[in-house]
C-alpha cells in the first residue's frame, strides 16, 4: 500500500510521491529506523524521519524516530551530562547591602609593557594594574602598579582610600606582597594609636580588616574568581 499526495506533476521519484506505508508496530519497519539512523551517523528523530519519508510512510513516525535515538546506546553514551553539584550560598558580604567600596577584593593583572617617560630614548618596562572590586556592586577601581612590591601596592592603595574611601574589609590571594602591605598597615595603625592619640581622635582610623584566601580556592570570596 501506498499513501497518495498532491505531488504526482513534480520531478520527484514514483517513492517519493507515493512513499510506502509502513505499520508502526512491524519488525521492518523498526529495522529501517535503526538502519537509516546508522547510515546518518546517529542522525536526530527530525532527520531521520525526514530521510525516511523519501521512501516511506510510517505511521506515528515522529515517536518511532524518537525511540529510535532513544535506545540508541552510542547516541545515550555521548549525550550523557556531567552531574552539574549545587552552589553554595553567597557570602554575607556579597548579598548585604553596604556603601560602594566598603568591602572589597583586590588582585592583579599584567604584566603589561608601557614606556618609562615620553620623548626619545624611553624604554619599555613592565607595569602591573591592580584591581579593586566592590562586593556588593561590583564596580571596579584600576591603580597602575610599577612592581610587584609591598611598597608599590600601598602607595595603589592609599591612592584607592583617598578616591573611594577607606573600605572595612578587603579580601585579598595569599600572595606576599599583600601579606607585607598587611603587615604594614596593621604597624602604621598600632603606631596612630598607641603614640598618637590626638591625632587617632581627630583622625579616622586607618585600621582594615584583612582576609588572605587559601590558595587554589576563589570561590571563598564569593566570585569565580577573586576580581
Amino acid at each position: 500500500m501506498r499513501v497518495g499526495g498532491r505531488l504526482a506533476n513534480s520531478d520527484f521519484d514514483y517513492s517519493k510521491k507515493h512513499p510506502i506505508l509502513l505499520s508502526p508496530t512491524h519488525k521492518l519497519t523498526k529495522l529501517i529506523f535503526e538502519y537509516e539512523h546508522v547510515k546518518l551517523m546517529h542522525a536526530g528523530p527530525q532527520l531521520l524521519l525526514s530521510t525516511i519519508r523519501d521512501n516511506y510512510w510510517p505511521i506515528s513516525g515522529r515517536n518511532l524516530a524518537r525511540k529510535t535515538v532513544k535506545n540508541c546506546v552510542k547516541c545515550a553514551r555521548y549525550a550523557g551530562q556531567t552531574v552539574q553539584p549545587i552552589m553554595g550560598d553567597l557570602p554575607k558580604n556579597r548579598v548585604k547591602p553596604s556603601l560602594p567600596f566598603s568591602v572589597v577584593g583586590v588582585d592583579y593583572a599584567g604584566p603589561f609593557i608601557m614606556k618609562n617617560k615620553p620623548g626619545r630614548g624611553c624604554k619599555p618596562i613592565k607595569c602591573w594594574v591592580a584591581l579593586f572590586v566592590c562586593f556588593s556592586t561590583r564596580a571596579i577601581h584600576i591603580e597602575l602598579v610599577l612592581s610587584l612590591s609591598a611598597d608599590d601596592f600601598l602607595q595603589a592603595f592609599k591612592r584607592f582610600v583617598a578616591r573611594r574611601g577607606k573600605p572595612s574589609e578587603v579580601y585579598s590571594d595569599n600572595g606576599t606582597n599583600f601579606i607585607k602591605a598587611n603587615k604594614d598597615l596593621l604597624a602604621i595603625s598600632e603606631f596612630f594609636k598607641l603614640n598618637h592619640s590626638i591625632i587617632c581622635d581627630t583622625v579616622a582610623t586607618i585600621d582594615i580588616r584583612w582576609h588572605f584566601i587559601p590558595t587554589n580556592s576563589p570561590h571563598l570570596a564569593g566570585f569565580g574568581r577573586l576580581v
